[in-house]
């Protein structure tokens, strides 16, 4: 594969910019067709079905293929270039072609199982998203036995392609004889894995939004009214919401409020990965990826022995591939994910062995059983694997062992590398200044040590740019051409880098990502929105000030008119000397206390290891303390912190901690200043304090109150920074407030 070198020293000015080939054709590579249902040119209908149908059925009657299964998407788009292809596969009566059973809906990975089990010849693999009602992304892949792939020339064959029209007479389309399957490959993992669903320590539900399958192993084997292993029966239109949102977190919410109370653990099937969420007290928290293969390594290593078998992806990191060659003395396998099958290697494995094997991908770990049948190749599937999922969390639980402790002890062990996912959309052009920016940073943090760009592995349809930074640490950048989509990946060690400054990096690098996509027009814009919104603040504090005048000076105005209040003005703030010096120190004083407070919170910030900037903090203390002032409550000030700091991107905890501790900073002057005061007012305002009237001892009541309301504020903010578990008890509870929900609520610490 060749790359584009590019000198990183030369200024971005000065150097040739970068573009690309945006094109994306409709055509097969590494056996997949990726494009859009559409009528356009270059789109995806039933004419290209057709066409593409037609060439296929010619190479299959080529190679002679005599049985092939055909699997597709359970919507109405699936369906229709399923029977599609089977119409013109069927005109010879001597081939067998079944289609998936779709009553089970949609999934790849348990096709493909029952593909490699039933010694198919040809497999067809239809994918059709509806998540976005504009741009219905579609995947169409074809497998040769065994799942391999098929050849360049029979890919150049295929993609010479001519398009003819769609047509055929009711007479002419067939009914689509279905391959049915049963249950009895996955009860054979069950007892393979000597589970007993009535007798399990947790209680496991799961959602699988594309099938049904599981839940009909369970209807047909379990009692599940006593079962503690259940899907989520509630459902919700899941391409719905993903319309309307990417946020995986509202899914997972609306996932976890439909499970049961009692429920420990839920699993969302998510194509071609399980996802866990495990709870802890009213929360679930999410297992990221990455660090559930971690439980798994440490599961494998207190219950496997040596020399046992893994199939590795080269994607997957290699802190993992070290590991299991230190502790296992393994025989492990490599494959690419992009252009190798999982499956296709296993089988290759099952010709040496009938032993365990585990399949760890860049996202997942599946584990095949042993072989005791030559006649059953276990394939990988999230409907199969999800069962050892459970044996792995039954096993922490009957240990009784913490598995957030275990992850993070591996991760201590492991050379760890924290790595995080940010998706954009970005035009072509918006890409192409991203590049030239990214490759030519001068940024210390963020400069260049080596960088290649390339088509992604996963074919002609993506482009990817991979940079390398100090100490080994890198980021990915993949565009995906067909929905001019941007991926960031980021990939920090741990040796080199706190997971908190690991996010605070990704966060800087993803503004600089955000900055390249403000071109100059946009810029210009910005700047006049700016412009316009500190023009549109400022006259809201002059408006309100003049108010504020006018109706304390009106009673004295003979005729009410306002213009009167200038004339008040100048006489109470400049006519006399000593009043034009108090105004300039007033001035000077807000002043002084802004540039305080910037350097306060810089000072605080500074010992969280977050940078910020001077502009940043002093804009934020200025509109701090007019909310302050111009609201009846003083904590208005630490809102606007938190809203102006949090808008510029900087860590929310951080904001957090910085402003819990500035506001204890605050109550303790303000007690200070009280505590002097108070007898300075005993000395000059004696009057005050001889009770003779109701309005004196109210206004001594008030003082006193005010005191040990103080105090009382002071005591709970110190309480509540000490003691972390009563922070993140409130924490819930507000939060749960804000949501009306008391009884569940998601942590989002994956995506």
């Amino acid at each position: 594969m060749k790359y584009l070198a590019i000198n990183r020293d030369v200024n971005l000015e000065d150097q040739k910019l970068i573009f690309f080939n945006y094109d994306s054709p409709l055509e097969l590579s590494n056996s997949k067709i990726i494009g859009f249902v559409g009528n356009k040119p270059n789109s995806i209908n039933e004419n290209y079905i057709f066409s593409l149908a037609s060439t296929i059925s010619d190479l299959v009657k080529e190679k002679n293929y005599q049985k092939i299964l055909i699997n597709s998407s359970s919507n109405n788009f699936g369906i229709a270039f399923a029977s599609i292809f089977y119409n013109a596969l069927s005109s010879d009566p001597n081939k067998e072609i079944l289609i998936f059973e779709e009553k089970f809906g949609y999934s790849q990975s348990l096709a493909r199982h029952y593909f490699i089990n039933n010694d198919f010849d040809f497999f067809i693999n239809i994918e059709v998203n509806l998540s976005n009602k504009n741009l219905n992304l579609t995947v169409l892949t074809f497998y040769k036995k065994n799942l391999t792939l098929l050849t360049p020339e029979e890919e150049k064959k295929i993609n010479k392609t001519e398009q003819k029209p769609f047509f055929y007479r009711n007479s002419q389309i067939y009914l689509t004889p279905k391959f049915q399957i049963n249950s009895d490959h996955i009860l054979k993992f069950y007892n393979y894995f000597d589970l007993n669903f009535y007798k399990l320590e947790n209680l496991y539900q799961f959602y699988d939004s594309e099938s049904i399958f599981l839940t009909n192993f369970l209807k047909d084997h379990f009692d599940t009214e006593k079962s503690k292993f259940l899907p989520i029966k509630k459902s919700f239109p899941i391409e719905k919401i993903t319309r309307q949102v990417s946020d995986n977190s509202i899914i997972w919410k609306k996932i976890t409020t439909s499970a049961k109370f009692k429920t420990n653990v839920i699993f969302w099937v998510k194509k071609n990965k399980i996802i866990a969420a495990v709870r802890k007290n009213f929360n679930f928290n999410i297992i990221k990826d990455n660090d559930f293969q971690l439980l798994v390594l440490d599961f494998l290593e207190r219950n496997w022995k040596n020399g046992k078998y893994f199939l590795i992806s080269h994607q997957a990191n290699n802190y993992i591939s070290e590991f299991i060659e230190q502790k296992f003395g393994a025989k492990i396998t490599k494959f690419c994910e992009y252009n190798e099958n999982s499956e296709t290697e296993l089988l290759k494995i099952r010709e040496k062995t009938s032993d365990e094997v585990v399949v760890i991908t860049s996202k997942n770990v599946h584990f095949v059983p042993k072989v005791s049948e030559n006649s059953i190749k276990y394939g990988i599937s999230t409907q199969f694997s999800i069962l050892w999922y459970v044996k792995i969390f039954e096993f922490y639980t009957q240990n009784n062992l913490n598995i957030f402790e275990i992850i993070q002890k591996m991760k201590n062990e492991l050379n760890f590398v924290f790595q995080y996912k940010y998706r954009m959309k970005a035009t072509p052009s918006t890409f192409d200044k991203i590049v030239n920016l990214l490759v030519n940073e001068s940024d210390a943090q963020f400069r260049p040590q080596g960088y290649n760009i390339s088509n992604s592995d996963s074919g002609k349809h993506s482009i990817k740019l991979k940079v390398n930074l100090q100490n080994n640490d890198f980021y990915t950048l993949i565009y995906f051409k067909p929905k001019q989509e941007l991926t960031l990946y980021t990939n920090f060690l741990s040796k080199n880098h706190t997971e908190k400054e690991a996010v605070f990096l990704e966060n800087l690098l993803i503004d600089k990502i955000k900055l390249a996509n403000k071109n100059l027009v946009s810029s210009k814009n910005n700047k006049t929105k700016n412009f316009l919104k500190f023009g549109i603040f400022i006259t809201t504090i002059v408006v309100i000030l003049i108010i504020l005048f006018y109706n304390f000076y009106n009673s004295s105005f003979a005729d009410g008119s306002p213009t009167k209040i200038f004339v008040k003005f100048y006489q109470f703030f400049f006519e006399s000397r000593v009043n034009r010096l108090v105004l300039i120190g007033a001035i000077a004083h807000f002043l002084f206390w802004n540039l305080t407070s910037t350097l306060q919170l810089r000072r605080i910030f500074k010992h969280q290891k977050v940078e910020t900037r001077f502009r940043h903090l002093f804009v934020a203390s200025f509109i701090a303390t007019f909310m302050q002032f111009s609201t009846p409550f003083s904590f208005g000030g630490e809102i606007s912190y938190y809203w102006y700091l949090q808008k510029k991107k900087y860590p929310l905890k951080n904001i957090s901690a910085t402003l819990t501790y500035n506001a204890l900073i605050h109550q303790v002057f303000n007690l200070f200043v009280s505590l002097i005061l108070i007898p300075v007012g005993f000395i000059y305002y004696r009057d005050l304090f001889i009770l003779d009237s109701w309005e004196k001892i109210i206004f001594f009541a008030w003082l006193v109150a005010n005191i040990f309301l103080n105090v009382l504020v002071l005591l709970i903010i110190i309480i509540i920074s000490v003691w972390k578990k009563l922070q993140y008890l409130l924490i819930k509870l507000f939060v749960s407030l804000l949501n009306l929900n008391f009884l569940k609520k998601l942590r989002t610490d994956s995506d």
